[in-house]
């Protein structure tokens, strides 16, 4: 037999369904009602997604017609299955159609979690597309021990889950409802422990069971509704303890502590009240003993001021109640530990950043280098943040008075503003530097392995040369990447070279070309005044040489310039001009020319007949053994004796053919010569030549080499 409480327990279980059956029904009267009970087809897609918006994927999705409250099982015959990306889509008919999507959850405290869209009368046939949002759920530890706090090993908790907090509300129409499913029925471990998983912020109701008795016993459990709250412990005690005597709170312990100027802001949690209900608390500051006070057990935050800034101090928190004060922790404690806080320091933000300066990388538009003095503060600075605007891009530093934003681009105009912060807070932004976008193409110009000689508008130079290109953005500009500067260009022939376009990280172009001349030839020379290999005589007007020089490159450096060489002191022999000229790039030409001066040669004097001197003479036969005599003179073209330098030279007579000629010449026996040399006989030159009988029958060639380079010859015979 239940006893009267067990028995009032049951008859509330049982009033509170009928409590909830009465709520869905007048739900399902308050809605429109439908045109027709006819079932029709009716097709739902959507998304299954946890309480973070993720996809829910492996979910089991249900389209039923409901034939039973809600609360109680449903008839269905299939279900979808949802993607990896928690998509669905199913179809039934059906006359008043739910909705329901149920997903598996790992771990202790539950199996799987439920969602429930669409009810009386139904969706009708609008076939719409629905996203169900399961609800968050957190787990818990249920505590049970027996009626002296003792931990209650096998104790059974069971029953059903609890609807505390789900909801009821139309949606378009349609009706929804959330139903929050947890698992029940498992024992408590030895420490009396039993893990439980709910929905977030939703309640759970239980009945425990002692160790050794479940829901068929018949025996009255104990009922335990709580509210889910994530690792919070929920406890329960069978029977009834015993009251304990009231005491002093416990202290408080603090959450935070917020300095301010001369001030500091102290928040705690709510302590045990010892028995007896907390009347408030205070707050002392140490060093100098300036407190808060409060004067309710939920009052759980005051701010304590007269502090005096840049000092550090620490706060003791107690509770009051009607039996008296919280224990004093000892000050200098760990920070929230028992009431007291370590050193707290308070003071004022810092003053703004000045003389901020902004530098974009010249190599690399996208980063932006800041540097700015260092802020006034009552307080140590503990870092610095930089931010550009638009887009928020930012850089901090740790005290440092410089730093880089990266990841910014070219084309933007941006602002920058700088902020310092200590254990207060942070500076008001300092004054905004702008940087414009970058939209001046970058400067390109050449340079070259050789010094160029600059004519007109093209640069000369005597050699192959390598035209190296040089790219320089303006100041402030985004820069040019390594990759966008144009390769070195060797020059071998006279032409124009272009850089092609040469664009910066902003996306301006500009292109360069130069005109490369390329001269390695000299000038051309002409020699005037004088013919080369041509023969001049003794006497006449004697030849100037002069030259003229031509450039077709980059032109002449100076005039032409002659020397003459040869020559004899008496004014015959050979002479060489040699021609001098060099353009303006070093190029040297050189042109010779030779000619000669002669003397004036009118053929052997008699007794020998020269066609030299007698175009109709004949030739000599002279008798073999006697004496020839060969005889000239030297002279200009006015018949002045000219004295040769080197005494003309004896050429030995040459036979040649034969002959049968008579004698027509004198025999003379005047003494002969010998060597080499004529010799100057009355200003004429002679050398009598002494023939054998032997050479008799033949025609001999005579001759003379002249100091003016000249060689002549006469033919005689010898009979």
């Amino acid at each position: 037999m239940r006893s009267p409480s067990g028995s009032r327990r049951l008859l509330f279980r049982r009033f509170r369904f009928i409590l909830l059956a009465i709520a869905a029904l007048l739900a399902t009267f308050c809605m429109p009602a439908k045109a027709s009970t006819a079932a029709v087809s009716v097709t739902i897609s959507g998304t299954v997604r946890n309480a973070d918006g993720d996809p829910v994927a492996g979910a089991q999705v249900i389209l039923q017609e409901i034939t039973r409250l809600p609360f109680f099982p449903w008839e269905y015959t299939d279900y979808e299955v949802t993607g990896e990306d928690g998509s669905f889509s199913i179809t039934r008919d059906c006359t008043a159609c739910a909705l329901r999507a149920l997903a598996p959850l790992p771990g202790p405290g539950a199996t799987y979690l439920t969602a429930q869209v669409g009810g009386y009368p139904g969706f009708g046939t609008e076939n719409p597309t629905i996203d169900v949002t399961l609800p968050r759920t957190v787990t818990g530890t249920l505590h049970v021990t027996d009626v002296d706090g003792k931990p209650m090993y096998g104790a059974f908790v069971g029953c059903e889950p609890g609807f505390y907090g789900s909801g009821v509300y139309r949606d378009s129409g349609a009706y929804r409802w959330i139903l929050r499913t947890i698992s029940f029925g498992r024992y408590t471990d030895d420490k009396g422990d039993l893990t439980v998983r709910g929905v977030e912020d939703g309640g759970m109701s239980v009945c425990i069971y002692p160790p050794g008795v479940n829901m068929n016993s018949g025996e009255e459990p104990g009922y335990f509704s709580f509210a889910m709250a994530d690792g919070a412990v929920h406890n329960f005690r069978f029977g009834a303890p015993p009251t304990p005597a009231a005491d002093v709170p416990a202290a408080p312990t603090v959450t935070s502590v917020t300095p301010g100027n001369h001030s500091a802001t102290l928040t705690w949690l709510k302590p045990a009240d010892g028995g007896s209900p907390i009347l408030g608390y205070t707050v002392t500051a140490d060093p100098g003993g300036q407190s808060c006070s409060t004067d309710s057990a939920d009052a759980l935050s005051c701010t304590v001021t007269g502090l005096t800034n840049g000092v550090h101090y620490t706060f003791t928190v107690t509770a009051r109640n009607a039996v008296g004060v919280s224990p004093t922790p000892t000050p200098g404690g760990q920070s929230g530990s028992g009431g007291v806080t370590g050193p707290v320091t308070p003071g004022t933000p810092p003053a703004p950043v000045t003389d901020l300066e902004v530098e974009r990388d010249a190599s690399d538009g996208t980063s932006v280098t800041l540097h700015w003095l260092a802020a006034a503060s009552d307080l140590p600075i503990v870092g610095y943040r930089a931010t550009a605007e638009p887009g928020g891009r930012f850089c901090t530093t740790e005290g440092a008075l410089s730093c880089t934003i990266t990841g910014l681009t070219a084309t933007v105009d941006y602002s920058f503003t700088v902020v310092a912060i200590n254990g207060i807070g942070s500076s008001p932004p300092s004054d905004p530097v702008d940087l414009p976008k970058d939209e001046t193409p970058p400067t390109v110009t050449a340079s070259f392995t050789a010094e160029p000689l600059h004519v007109g508008n093209t640069d000369w130079f005597a050699a192959p040369v390598t035209v190296t290109w040089n790219v320089k953005d303006n100041e402030g500009g985004s820069g040019v990447s390594e990759a966008n500067v144009p390769p070195p260009t060797t020059v071998s022939s006279s032409r124009s070279i272009s850089s092609g376009s040469v664009c910066d990280i902003a996306g301006n172009c500009s292109t360069a070309s130069v005109e490369v001349g390329i001269d390695t030839v000299g000038p051309e020379i002409a020699v005037l005044g004088v013919e080369d290999g041509h023969k001049y005589l003794l006497g006449e007007a004697p030849p100037v040489p002069t030259c003229s020089a031509t450039d077709a490159g980059v032109g002449t450096a100076g005039d032409c310039r002659v020397s003459v060489n040869g020559g004899n002191a008496n004014g015959v022999g050979t002479f060489v001009v040699t021609a001098t000229a060099t353009d303006r790039l070093g190029n040297q030409s050189t042109m010779t020319v030779r000619y000669k001066v002669v003397y004036p040669w009118s053929g052997y004097l008699q007794p020998i007949d020269d066609p030299e001197g007698d175009a109709g003479a004949g030739v000599s036969v002279f008798r073999a053994g006697s004496v020839v005599p060969a005889k000239f003179s030297l002279t200009d073209v006015a018949g002045a004796v000219v004295q040769p330098v080197t005494p003309p030279i004896w050429l030995t007579p040459v036979r040649g053919s034969a002959m049968t000629l008579p004698v027509d010449e004198t025999i003379y026996s005047v003494p002969t010569d010998s060597g080499t040399s004529y010799r100057s006989t009355d200003g004429r030159w002679q050398y009598n030549w002494r023939t054998d009988k032997e050479q008799a029958g033949f025609y001999w060639r005579l001759g003379v080499r002249l100091d003016d380079g000249e060689t002549h010859y006469v033919t005689i015979a010898l009979r």
